[in-house]
């Protein structure tokens, strides 16, 4: 007895292949988009990282840095917890500064920032520096000085001399300024006022109200608490940024007066 003969199977189609192989493609090209998106976004697998420090909370100026005290004292000075004030956070290398202080350890941080007293404020989120210029060593200054604003303005034997001026000044920190008064009281001509330029390239290290903090060396402090209280007016002339001419002036007085404007 003869076996039956099985049908001959029918042969895929070519276009069933096709298929097959475009999802497999388009399976791949999606895995990829996705790995390269992560990369992207996530830093990459391979992203070179650095454990930086960071304020944890704003510190405003005169705030004392703590490893055993923390809130108001007595003695009225504001304490912060350094293990409060500042945290380690990895970021990467590309974001953080250069000369941003790299956490090693709890201790070695408390070393470092024990006593320092906050001159400007640290704002939440910002990444403390090697020789942090918001910081000063304790005993620098005291908290809340003046002095703490911007300590490098001031070299030893420099003092900050208060002038009050009549109106809210037009001068501001960093500004050069030559100071003009007039005088009355003049020996050798009585009877006559003068106005002249008494100081020249003095440095605003601050302002506040209508009070204008100016660096002086001590001498010139001295002539300047005389002339601004027994002179009849004085100005505050402020300089172009970057001027070091030394300016040469006439005093002027009533005959210059009437000669330089023909009266």
């Amino acid at each position: 007895m003869q076996a039956p003969v099985r049908p001959t199977r029918a042969r895929a189609s070519g276009g069933g292949r096709t298929l097959i192989l475009l999802g497999v493609l388009l399976a791949l090209a999606a895995g990829a988009i996705v790995i390269f998106v992560v990369s992207q976004y996530g830093g990459g697998p391979l992203a070179s990282t650095e454990m930086v420090v960071v304020a944890n909370q704003d510190l405003p100026p005169g705030s004392v840095l703590s490893t055993t005290q923390n809130g108001k004292a007595a003695n009225g000075v504001t304490y912060v917890s350094i293990s409060a004030a500042f945290v380690a956070k990895s970021v990467n290398s590309d974001f953080a500064p250069k000369d941003a202080y790299i956490f090693k350890s709890q201790s070695d941080l408390n070393a470092l920032l024990n006593n320092e007293v906050v001159s400007s404020t640290f704002y939440a989120g910002e990444i403390l520096r090697v020789n942090d210029p918001r910081l000063l060593s304790a005993g620098s200054g005291a908290p809340g000085s003046m002095t703490n604003i911007n300590p490098g303005k001031m070299a030893n034997g420099e003092v900050l001399a208060q002038i009050s001026l009549g109106s809210k000044p037009a001068v501001v920190p960093g500004d050069y300024v030559n100071i003009l008064a007039t005088y009355c009281n003049i020996p050798s001509k009585p009877g006559k006022c003068e106005t002249q330029t008494t100081l020249k390239n003095v440095y605003v290290y601050a302002v506040s109200g209508n009070t204008v903090f100016l660096v002086l060396s001590n001498q010139d402090a001295v002539n300047t608490l005389y002339l601004t209280t027994t002179a009849s007016n004085y100005e505050l002339v402020i300089r172009k940024p970057g001027d070091t001419t030394v300016p040469t002036t006439t005093p002027a007085d009533n005959g210059t007066t009437a000669s330089n404007f023909n009266y």
